[in-house]
């Protein structure tokens, strides 16, 4: 007993006392650790704690599916925690690049993506930020007064400014990557973290937590209620404000005003000195090289079904009656497009007239009449036949853009023609496909949605029945 004693003494005495608010968590842990003082005079209590957190960490990692995310959370803390009890330094700005080096060797066509991009330039933000506050804090000196203003009437206050800071930081350095994906900015972000992040960090995922430990006792049911209801509230907040926003519609951003937009972001987190203020001439490069990217003259779907002529006016002109829902509202977005129009019969100039199975539209190209057609395959199940064929290869020579909407089929075109043939062979090899004109010689250029490039990520493309030049397959 005295030695049991002795040990429960020498692990609450092993700090300093800073008052139980601050050390109560590591009084717990010592008072724990003292019922086994066997095991706790071999072994660190926080190393012991830290190999603990690093199983439970893992653990988490595959509940929760492995997502971008998710790995570089998982990377930073288990980079920490083994530093720990190898007793090394954990420096947090290393521990994001190894994350970054991880997840690109893991799955490399992830860093073109949205999750990537912006769960590391929102962590990355975060880090720079606190660490030029806190340095500019230390270099101020103590502050006698600190701990009567940190009073529990001024906590809640504090906490609501730290969650306004996180979120208009990591909203600011993911806001362009947001914007650049889906083509729309955040309006009213900060108001709806500031109104649902207190709901989840007090009451959801303390519930959660209490549910899942309670669970195998028959005892989680109150709390996943409890869980149920506060998730209600964050869903009904969200749409509540998702009403009272604007739709953030900004259209696509050119890739210079990315990069530039990156590399300033880059600069002022990465640098320490007055070098961060380099980020500045680099967000002034944007204003000589455009945000917004051109709008083309076309765009065509992937599966050669849907296309649209993009009207200077920001309007589209489809080619079917019902076009598809989902790669309609992404086109709107990306071309800032608040208007739809349908085709008409024979003869109206404004948009698509077809007639049937061939669908015309004129592009709004400079200084030159130029038109698109759509050819539908008129067999069975839209199968091309030779009669497809035969009209294609009358029109090469007296229009600019012929699209052939099925497969299979071969160039009608000899390569002398002016028309530029799209196929639903090259569509689903390379994807769906912007028709754009050459500023300076007027041609009209094809750029598909992955460039012509082949990556190992894009090999499935090679195996459907049209990327091979193959009809449908029938029942």
């Amino acid at each position: 007993m005295r030695r049991f004693a002795g040990s429960i003494r020498q692990r609450l005495s092993g700090r300093k006392s800073r008052g139980w608010c601050v050390c109560s968590r590591h009084r717990v842990r010592r008072a724990t650790l003292a019922l086994f003082p066997v095991q706790a005079s071999l072994r660190s209590g926080r190393k012991q704690a830290a190999l603990v957190a690093f199983a439970v960490t893992t653990g988490y990692l595959f509940l929760a599916g492995a997502s971008i995310p998710t790995q570089r959370s998982y990377v930073m803390l288990g980079v920490m925690l083994l530093a720990l009890n190898f007793d090394r330094a954990a420096f947090t700005k290393r521990n994001i690049a190894l994350a970054a080096l991880g997840v690109t060797l893991l799955a490399p066509d992830a860093v073109s993506g949205p999750g990537f991009q912006m769960s590391f330039a929102a962590t990355l933000a975060l880090i720079a930020v606190y660490d030029l506050w806190s340095r500019r804090r230390r270099r101020g000196g103590p502050d006698p007064d600190r701990a009567k203003r940190s009073s529990w009437i001024k906590a809640p206050l504090a906490f609501m400014a730290g969650l306004a800071a996180t979120s208009l930081i990591a909203g600011t350095a993911t806001g362009l990557f947001s914007a650049y994906h889906f083509h729309r900015v955040s309006v009213l972000g900060l108001p709806a973290n500031l109104a649902a992040m207190p709901i989840v960090s007090f009451v959801t995922m303390p519930a959660a937590l209490a549910g899942t430990l309670a669970a195998p006792f028959g005892l989680d049911a109150p709390f996943f209620r409890l869980m149920a209801a506060s998730l209600h509230e964050v869903i009904r907040i969200a749409d509540w404000i998702a009403k009272a926003s604007p739709d953030g519609l900004i259209g696509a951003i050119g890739v210079p005003a990315l990069f530039l937009s990156t590399a300033a972001l880059l600069v002022f987190c990465l640098m320490r000195t007055w070098l961060r203020w380099l980020c500045l001439p680099l967000l002034a490069a944007i204003g000589l090289t455009g945000f917004s990217e051109p709008r083309p003259l076309a765009v065509i779907s992937e599966d050669a079904r849907l296309a649209a002529i993009v009207q200077s006016n920001g309007t589209l002109a489809v080619n079917r009656a019902r076009p598809n829902a989902f790669v309609l509202e992404q086109w709107q977005a990306a071309y800032a497009a608040r208007t739809v129009i349908k085709p008409a019969k024979t003869g109206t100039s404004n948009g698509f007239h077809c007639d049937a199975n061939i669908c015309r539209a004129q592009l709004q190209a400079a200084e030159q009449d130029t038109e698109l057609i759509m050819i539908a395959g008129s067999g069975e199940g839209g199968v091309g036949t030779p009669a497809d064929w035969q009209s294609a290869r009358a029109h090469c020579a007296s229009v600019n853009v012929i699209v052939l909407s099925h497969a299979p089929t071969r160039n009608p075109c000899a390569p002398n023609d002016p028309a530029l043939v799209v196929s639903a062979q090259n569509l689903a090899l390379f994807g769906a496909a912007e028709i754009r004109q050459d500023a300076k010689s007027g041609k009209l250029l094809l750029r598909h949605a992955t460039h012509g490039a082949t990556r190992p990520w894009h090999d499935h493309r090679k195996w459907s029945r049209t990327a091979r030049n193959l009809a449908t397959s029938k029942r």
